[in-house]
């Protein structure tokens, strides 16, 4: 299965972004995604919220996002319950390591196909 590099990796991030984001954000607003921090893993890299996008409290629970991508494309959008950096890498080294797993999972299925 082919990987991707980093770029790949946040436009299809920022695409993930601008779905969730997209009808709250101000029109000013060029990029969904906070350009200066994200978290790289060996499987996967997390990315989360531009700060300049607001949300009102009513909104945070539905909007505040992180979007996360393997090294394969996929994703998966999640609630950033937390922005402590110890617990953000801590998190993004178990998403990692499940996309490793499912890898892991197909590859095994694969073979045993044939």
């Amino acid at each position: 299965m082919n990987t991707i590099q980093l770029e790949e990796a946040k436009r299809i991030a920022v695409k993930s972004a601008w779905d969730v984001l997209g009808p709250i954000t101000s029109p000013i607003i060029k990029n969904p995604l906070d350009e200066d921090f994200y978290i790289e893993e060996q499987y996967c890299w997390m990315f989360f919220r531009n700060k300049d996008i607001i949300l009102p409290n009513a909104f945070a629970l539905n909007y505040d996002w992180s979007f996360v991508v393997s090294i394969w494309g996929d994703e998966i959008n999640l609630h950033t319950l937390s922005y402590d950096n110890a617990r953000l890498r801590k998190y993004a080294k178990n998403l990692s390591d499940h996309f490793k797993l499912d890898f892991d999972r197909s590859r095994l299925l694969s073979l045993k196909k044939d």
